[in-house]
């Protein structure tokens, strides 16, 4: 998965062996709070948190899966973004 900070309109060319990209939020799951499933998938818990060490554009982490072929819907989470908050 290719990280980005800032948005790229040629983000889909993706270098050999990346399959998706992970837009980079400034809150996300605190990575201190977290369920590790038994077949190792990692789950976040908990509100979002601010993240300092990312100085994006965006307020919160998106992925891009360019073919929906390669994903398989696990969890539907129903997030309310709240201004100012």
């Amino acid at each position: 998965m290719v990280e980005l900070q800032r948005g790229d309109f040629s983000a889909n060319i993706l270098p050999l062996g990346k399959l998706s990209t992970k837009g980079m939020g400034r809150r996300g799951p605190n990575p201190k709070e977290v369920r590790t499933l038994e077949d190792g998938v990692v789950v976040p818990l908990g509100c979002p948190v601010d993240l300092s060490d990312h100085q994006s554009q965006s307020w919160h982490n998106e992925y891009i899966v360019y073919d929906p072929g390669q994903i398989k819907m696990r969890y539907l989470i129903h997030v309310r973004i709240q201004p100012g908050n």
